[in-house]
Order: C-alpha cells, then sequence, then structure tokens
C-alpha cells in the first residue's frame, strides 16, 4: 500500500493537482467517498486515527475499501 500510495501521490505532484484525504469512522462513509471516488474516476486517501479504531477497526475499513474499490 504505501507503493501505491506514494506513485499516486508523486503523480499528483508532477501534474500539480492534490489527493483529498478522508478520515472515516463508519462503513457508510467508505461507501460514499468510494462511490465518489469511483464515479469521479479520481484517486482519494481514506483514513482513520487510533480513537476511531474503537468505531470500526483498521481491518474492517481495509476490506470495505477492497470491497468498493
Amino acid at each position: 500500500m504505501k507503493n501505491i500510495a506514494r506513485s499516486l501521490l508523486e503523480k499528483a505532484k508532477r501534474g500539480r493537482y492534490a489527493i483529498p484525504a478522508f478520515n472515516i469512522s463508519t462503513l457508510e462513509q467508505i461507501r460514499v467517498v468510494a462511490e465518489a471516488a469511483k464515479k469521479l474516476k479520481a484517486p482519494v486517501i481514506i483514513e482513520t486515527s487510533e480513537g476511531e479504531a474503537g468505531l470500526i477497526t483498521y481491518e474492517a475499513a481495509s476490506a470495505a475499501v477492497s470491497a468498493w474499490q
């Protein structure tokens, strides 16, 4: 994953555009962000914090992102 993120960020830097990062705490938020990104054919970063890991685990977040890619 780190290599994919690095590649996306390097491409964005060369292209002089930003990749938005969304801090999520529910599966619904992941779904909405993933669906919008897919519709717009735009990369996004989905992140969660240690505090939010109590609401949604990293494993669940990762599985949801994979499901909606």
